[in-house]
């Protein structure tokens, strides 16, 4: 594990000290961790935002699930409400009966999350 830390650490030092000094337009990063209750971790990312702001100095590190699936599904507006009434319980029946999570294992997303329930 150390070791694939050490790697992980070298990987983002060099793709941040490879960017051209004229790399402006660097905005956010985002740094994947297994905890940021590991003080390695929290380390890691702020040094990796120190030598990212020698690049951009209001570059920021994106918290949170910065990797998500967003996906949608939808009607036109105007539309007989009966049609996006019923993608919304069919979404919401593919989510109750697992079929999503057994889908995000199938594709090698194992730890990807359902999104909870609609709100009524």
């Amino acid at each position: 594990m150390l070791k694939a830390i050490l790697l992980a650490g070298a990987a983002m030092a060099l793709v941040l000290s490879s960017a051209p000094s004229n790399a402006k337009d660097l905005k956010s990063i985002g740094v994947s961790l297994g905890s940021m209750g590991n003080p390695f971790f929290v380390a890691l990312v702020k040094g990796a935002e120190f030598e990212a702001k020698k690049t951009n100095p209001n570059v920021k590190i994106m918290d949170g699930r910065f990797m998500e699936i967003q996906q949608a599904m939808g009607t036109p507006q105007g539309r007989d409400p009966a049609g996006a009434n019923y993608l919304k319980s069919f979404v919401e029946e593919m989510k109750a009966s697992g079929f999503v999570a057994e889908a995000l294992k199938r594709s090698n997303q194992p730890d990807a999350t359902v999104a909870p329930p609609a709100k009524p």
